[in-house]
């Protein structure tokens, strides 16, 4: 089966956006059971799913038609999540809590507990994560229901720009889907518009050094302006 087993639209979204109590648990079910689900991210459609394994990022990596070895960034529902999984310090808690939820991924270093995930989950080659919270109710609240970090890796289309039409994304996440013999899935359509450009990516490091990976919505400018103040240590206590 390469179709979806259920389309969510968004007349069945709750009048606040969200995804209803049966529809959150029908998709958390799914993605429990290593299928995933076609939902709207901060700037575009987005393949959700849950990392158990190697073979999670090397199947999204086939189904989108990205580069074999390329790493999957994972979102996750809120800071408390984030701290399971990273080492935060001063600069990248500034970040996370100065720029999230919204458009901005961030490359850190994974705490010891997550070193294992971010080498067989999601690729990572240097013990790093790509992470996100969010501004996406829908994709917060699925992170949340799945007490796990899902990926959240773009749709695009052959021009290799994101997708943000649901009915376009519907027919590339079908067809890629009978081509690489895929697991079930859901898909969701979202209400709200989308950010215009993608999400700023940047690396920062355990001196909290920030460096740009990719420039988007939010200028690499901006950022580096907010952490001047600040300094590198653990922020512990703060």
């Amino acid at each position: 089966m390469s179709g979806p087993d259920h389309v969510f639209r968004a007349s069945d979204l709750t009048p606040g956006g969200s995804l209803t109590t049966r529809a959150l648990s029908l998709i958390v079910t799914r993605l429990n059971q290593g299928g995933f689900v076609l939902l709207p991210s901060d700037t575009c459609y987005s393949i959700a799913l849950v990392p158990h394994n190697e073979d999670s990022w090397k199947f999204i990596n086939s189904l989108l038609r990205r580069p074999v070895d390329r790493p999957v960034s994972v979102a996750f529902s809120g800071l408390d999540q984030v701290r399971g999984y990273l080492e935060l310090n001063a600069t990248a808690l500034h970040l996370v809590e100065r720029f999230t939820p919204g458009p901005i991924t961030l490359v850190c270093p994974a705490n010891q507990r997550a070193h294992k995930f971010a080498a067989k989950s999601t690729g990572s080659p240097d013990r790093t994560l790509g992470f996100r919270i969010p501004d996406s109710k829908i994709e917060r609240d699925v992170a949340s229901h799945a007490r796990w970090p899902i990926t959240t890796t773009a749709v695009r289309d052959k021009r290799d720009e994101p997708v943000q039409s649901f009915d376009e994304a519907l027919k590339i996440v079908t067809a890629a889907a009978a081509a690489v013999g895929s697991a079930r899935w859901h898909a969701v359509e979202g209400r709200d518009s989308f950010y215009s450009k993608h999400s700023t990516v940047v690396r920062v490091d355990q001196s909290g050094e920030v460096g740009l990976i990719r420039e988007g919505d939010i200028p690499f400018e901006t950022i580096r302006q907010s952490t001047h103040w600040l300094p590198a240590s653990d922020p512990d206590g703060w």
